[in-house]
């Protein structure tokens, strides 16, 4: 089974399902627990023994109701956090969510991206978002990724473990995701763009989702130089994109 970190929060409609389940089932645990208690104290005819077994039964049944409640939260927080993993050990938590009525990313896609990839020790070796010097010289600039969610159609240092993490996404959700070597690079020594990343290494992702779906031509829209036309022109407009729903 996937390993899977809390979530921070599970979206307006999966934390509005939660109250109203957890109401209904504390508000039956109640009624069951004092109608027993009603039964307990007139039949005090009968005995102790069977008293006893009725204090039983209601502390059985306030404590079923209880267990209901925690298990239908431990359910939705999990709901919440298998939706978002795509991946065996892929540890995914969301810290933003996505902006309403947005549709989550599905294989297929097309999703423009920020991200920061950082090795375990906190050193980066990879990001969109500029501002570090590359490995070979030269400062980055801020600029966000567009490629396909497809992982059998791989992406110069795109991970199966980023492709995974990023499925499911909504545009405008921030999400931190711990990737195992093997859904990472794997047993090869990679340089990356400001750093080398060791064979071996274990990988963390804070990922931003810009825009997503499966007409690029709609995605696109008000995306007018960023990524675009001769080497001069390819990050102007870039820290003008903002989340925009179009799928």
């Amino acid at each position: 089974d996937p390993t899977i970190l809390p979530c921070v929060s599970m979206g307006g409609q999966k934390t509005r399902d939660f109250l109203i389940s957890l109401i209904v089932i504390l508000t039956v645990a109640t009624v069951l627990h004092a109608a027993l208690r009603r039964r307990a104290l007139t039949g005090t005819k009968h005995s102790s023994a069977s008293t006893s077994r009725g204090t039983i039964s209601r502390r059985n049944v306030f404590n079923a109701g209880v267990l209901m409640a925690a298990g239908r939260l431990s359910q939705a927080r999990r709901g919440r956090c298998e939706e978002a993993t795509g991946a065996n050990d892929i540890r995914i938590s969301t810290t933003r969510e996505g902006l309403e009525g947005a549709k989550p990313a599905k294989r297929g896609d097309w999703v423009l991206v920020n991200y920061v990839g950082k090795l375990k020790s906190g050193e980066v070796f990879d990001s969109t978002r500029g501002g570090m010097n590359f490995v070979n010289g030269g400062k980055a600039e801020y600029q966000p990724r567009l490629f396909q969610l497809n992982p059998y159609n791989p992406q110069p240092g795109v991970t199966d473990g980023l492709f995974a993490a990023i499925e499911g996404m909504r545009v405008g959700e921030v999400r931190e995701a711990s990737i195992p070597s093997t859904k990472g690079f794997g047993s090869q020594r990679v340089v990356g763009a400001f750093a080398e990343v060791p064979a071996g290494s274990d990988l963390e992702y804070e990922i931003q989702l810009l825009r997503c779906g499966d007409d690029l031509q709609r995605m696109l829209s008000g995306v007018v130089r960023c990524g675009q036309g001769g080497q001069a022109a390819q990050n102007s407009g870039c820290r003008d994109i903002q989340p925009m729903v179009t799928n």
